[in-house]
């Protein structure tokens, strides 16, 4: 709902937005949501404006925006990563731009080492990113959301449980044939104040 309000704010304000959503099934795949982010904007410019965008350093990642072409690890990923971060400026250039990238610890490794080298760069650049995940993801997608929550331009936040009177907002809307007091202290306690959870839980 964040992502979705931030979405909304950056469109009144006449930025571009461009968004991912990361996917257990998907993580695995490479620049995978890099491609989400991209993929449809770039394929949408006309060719003039695809060669603008594609100018210079960005044509390292015309093979992986234009054709899929996804790159092993190593040199061939690092010139993606690059060419990437130049397609970003290069597109902010032409309107000031928000990337979203929402349930991050379900995105690939390399899209989220992307987002890390754009942040080294983004104070230059008409341009914000928003990263969204849940903590404990594990692997190298929680090693690097913790860098990239860690750099020095990024504001990290955590949210903090609903309280007991939101709690009870909810559990009325969603049962009100059931609700009372001891049931919102009971959805409350076993949910822990936890959106995702409550909801679960009254459906």
């Amino acid at each position: 709902r964040l992502v979705a309000a931030a979405r909304e704010r950056a469109r009144a304000a006449e930025m571009e937005v461009l968004e991912a959503r990361g996917d257990e099934l998907e993580r695995d795949f490479a620049f995978g949501a890099a491609l989400q982010l991209f993929e449809d904007v770039t394929a949408a410019l006309s060719p003039d404006e695809r060669g603008r965008i594609f100018d210079g350093s960005a044509g390292l990642a015309a093979p992986l925006l234009t054709a899929g072409e996804v790159p092993a690890e190593g040199q061939q990923a690092f010139s993606i990563t690059h060419g990437l971060h130049w397609v970003a400026a290069n597109l902010a250039e032409r309107r000031p731009l928000l990337l979203a990238v929402d349930d991050a610890h379900w995105t690939d490794a390399p899209t989220l080492r992307f987002v890390r080298y754009l942040l080294q760069r983004v104070d230059e650049l008409p341009l914000a990113v928003l990263v969204c995940a849940r903590p404990g993801a594990g692997g190298p997608q929680e090693r690097l959301l913790a860098r990239i929550a860690g750099h020095p331009l990024a504001a990290a936040r955590t949210l903090a449980p609903l309280s007991p009177d939101a709690v009870a907002r909810l559990v009325s809307a969603g049962l009100p044939s059931l609700s009372d007091d001891g049931l919102h202290r009971a959805c409350a306690t076993v949910t822990g104040g936890n959106p995702f959870y409550l909801l679960e839980l009254i459906a």
